[in-house]
């Protein structure tokens, strides 16, 4: 079982990579590719955080998905992963919380697809989801067709 400074440790190790990620893209993200010197002005180097706020705001439609999208993972990756007995089988130190992971599936168990096929669903669902809305905004009753 993970202990909280083990999951201290690993939240520091992710902070850190993200931060130097971060930085890198800030940096490359400044330098001309198509010329041959280095980008020398340091003031643009101070605002590399300036598209953050804009990213960082959840609009309306993507929280329209998002909240269903994490009540049907719920649904369906929690009672997957609970129902199985893979960690109390084994001799190990376990908590209740790790009947929830992928963990508490067996090996070679065809329960560890529906870890697989969740994901990759969101992941068509989204763009799907946004799509409709732009044809539905589009095709509004009081607009009219684009002739073709």
């Amino acid at each position: 079982m993970a202990t909280l400074a083990d999951m201290g440790l690993v939240a520091a190790i992710n902070i850190l990579t993200a931060f130097i990620f971060l930085v890198a893209f800030a940096i490359l993200r400044l330098q001309p590719f198509n010329d041959r010197f280095v980008n020398l002005d340091f003031k643009s180097y101070l605002r590399f955080l300036n598209w953050m706020p804009e990213t960082l705001k959840m609009h309306e439609l993507e929280l329209k998905i998002f909240v269903p999208m994490t009540f049907i993972a719920w649904a369906i990756l929690v009672p997957v992963n609970w129902t199985n007995d893979t960690l109390q089988r084994q001799n190990v130190t376990y908590s209740e919380i790790d009947k929830l992971s992928i963990s508490n599936i067996p090996l070679g168990s065809h329960k560890v697809t529906v870890g697989s096929i969740v994901p990759y669903f969101f992941h068509a669902a989204r763009p799907s989801h946004t799509n409709y809305a732009t044809i539905a905004n589009i095709l509004k009753p009081d607009k009219k067709l684009p002739s073709i």
